[in-house]
């Protein structure tokens, strides 16, 4: 199996992880909620690592003179929850 298709296989797993968090978490209030966003971090790690990855990918692709598609939109699916974070951060 090629690192491109276990990148491919992989990159909705931040997204995933992200939404099952969130459910998870409806379940706190008040202090609760704010002891256990940490578990937020995990999604957010593997959404770093796999825009890194992603982006690693398309410059290899590039290099080899073609442009991958499927893995730009990869890095973008990979990318959901830090661009979420970020933009949400940057609207406040």
């Amino acid at each position: 199996m090629s690192e491109r298709s276990v990148f491919l296989w992989t990159c909705w797993l931040p997204a995933g992880l992200w939404v099952f968090t969130l459910l998870s978490l409806r379940r706190y209030d008040g202090w609760g909620a704010w002891a256990a966003a940490p578990l937020l971090l995990p999604a957010l790690g593997l959404s770093i690592f796999g825009v890194v990855w992603g982006a690693w990918l398309l410059v290899t692709a590039g290099r080899a003179g073609r442009f991958d598609t499927v893995v730009a939109l990869g890095t973008c699916v990979s990318g959901v929850v830090v661009g979420f974070y970020v933009l949400r951060n940057l609207l406040q």
